[in-house]
């Protein structure tokens, strides 16, 4: 998550992306060699957040940013 304003973006619900997004990212993670408890040790952040925003990506290029209608 970039930062303190990906937490708050997470904490508040702002820019989250859909169930099914969120599942296939955290699924995806939940098997990858660089994540260790709830983080991922490529970037460092919180995998329950950054799986929940639109906007992130995997920094291993396993998943990228969900696609918008406005994007």
């Amino acid at each position: 998550v970039r930062g303190a304003a990906g937490l708050v973006k997470s904490t508040l619900n702002i820019g989250i992306a859909s169930e099914v997004a969120q599942r296939g990212r955290m699924s995806i993670c939940s098997e990858c060699e660089h994540k260790v408890d709830d983080k991922c040790n490529v970037c460092g952040c919180w995998l329950s957040h950054k799986t929940r925003l639109t906007t992130e990506s995997c920094p291993a290029g396993k998943w990228g940013a969900e696609k918008t209608a406005n994007a």
